[in-house]
C-alpha cells in the first residue's frame, strides 16, 4: 500500500504553490510559462499595443487588431503567434500524448496580463487560454501525422 502511494507521488509535479498536477499522465507542469512569454520582446510589445497575447494574423498592409474571441485555428495564425505557442510546446515536451490543462493555462495567461498591469475580464482570459490550447493541438496535429514523433 505504501509503495503504491509512493509510486503515485512520483508522478506528481508542483505546478503552482500548493497545487499538483499529473506529469506522466494527462497534464504537465506549466508554472513559469508567463515568464517565458514576458522574456520575449516582440510578444511584450504586441501585448502593449493590443492587450492580447494571441491575435489573428492581419491582412497584408493592415496593423494588428484586438481579437474579440478565440482566434482561428489555422496554420497561418499558428506561425504568426509562434512566440506564444513555442514556450507552451517546450513545457509540454515530456507529455507527448497530453494536452495542456485549461485551468493551468488560464492561471498563466492571468499572470501575464497582471504582470503588465492589464486587468482583463474572465471571458478574455478564458478565450486566450482556449486559443493557446487550440494552437497547441494544431501543432500536434500537423507534426504527428500517423503517430507521435519517435527518436531515431
Amino acid at each position: 500500500m505504501a509503495q503504491e502511494k509512493m509510486a503515485e507521488m512520483a508522478d506528481l509535479v508542483v505546478d503552482a504553490p500548493g497545487q499538483m498536477v499529473v506529469a506522466s499522465g494527462v497534464y504537465a507542469a506549466l508554472g513559469g510559462l508567463y515568464e517565458a512569454w514576458d522574456a520575449q520582446k516582440d510578444l511584450r510589445e504586441q501585448f502593449r499595443l493590443v492587450k492580447r497575447l494571441l491575435v489573428e494574423k492581419p491582412a497584408e498592409g493592415n496593423s494588428i487588431e484586438k481579437t474579440a474571441a478565440a482566434i482561428s485555428r489555422t496554420a497561418v495564425n499558428l506561425r504568426f503567434n509562434s512566440a506564444a505557442v513555442e514556450p507552451l510546446r517546450w513545457k509540454m515536451r515530456n507529455a507527448p500524448q497530453s494536452v495542456p490543462c485549461i485551468d493551468a493555462l488560464h492561471r498563466e495567461v492571468q499572470k501575464f496580463h497582471n504582470a503588465h498591469g492589464v486587468h482583463s475580464d474572465f471571458k478574455t482570459i478564458q478565450d486566450e487560454a482556449w486559443s493557446l490550447r487550440y494552437m497547441f493541438g494544431l501543432v500536434k496535429q500537423l507534426t504527428y501525422k500517423q503517430g507521435p514523433p519517435r527518436d531515431a
